[in-house]
């Protein structure tokens, strides 16, 4: 995710990437005890990131991922996707094999997106009484095959990806 704000920073201010953030991110918690643990996430994310630079700058580090599941039940991640968002193709070999060791989980589908440096205002959120825009990038978009252990072209549309939640009831905005 570090690799995937970094690319923002060439396109948009930090003004922008950070209200960004918090827009999408308070129009989709339950509360604010719900968006103050987000917050300290992203806190503890940069803290993190801080921390491997000065002690552990040898090690490897590759973006991680995202589980996104239809429901909450014993069978979450068979019924789920996982995805990462990362600006880094060199790495390209190493999520083939960690995504390898992830397809025996079951996911539904594995992804692995790259942003590319077109970024555009979007509809984001669609509400009764109001539609939420922020700036986002187009993906390419590799799909993993779970068989042959190798990521494949896709169309690159994020619709490959939210297609997923097409038959999923719409949900209430949260706050």
């Amino acid at each position: 995710m570090a690799l995937f704000v970094q690319s923002l920073l060439y396109s948009m201010t930090k003004e922008e990437i950070i209200s960004g953030i918090h827009t999408l991110v308070s129009n989709n918690v339950i509360g604010p005890k719900q968006l103050m643990s987000r917050y300290k996430g992203f806190r503890a994310e940069l803290l993190f990131k801080s921390l491997r630079h000065s002690n552990y700058e040898n090690i490897k580090m590759l973006d991680g991922g995202i589980t996104i599941s239809k429901d909450s039940t014993e069978s979450s991640l068979i019924n789920s996707i996982y995805f990462t968002i990362t600006a880094n193709k060199a790495n390209l070999r190493e999520y083939e094999e960690i995504y390898g060791y992830l397809s025996g989980i079951q996911f539904e589908s594995l992804y692995l997106l790259f942003p590319i440096e077109d970024w555009k205002k979007r509809e984001v959120m669609t509400f009764e009484e109001e539609t939420i825009s922020l700036m986002v990038p187009d993906f390419e978009i590799l799909k993993f095959n779970s068989t042959c252990k190798v990521f494949e072209n896709t169309n690159n549309e994020v619709k490959t990806i939210t297609d997923f939640f097409k038959n999923q009831e719409k949900r209430n905005r949260n706050i």
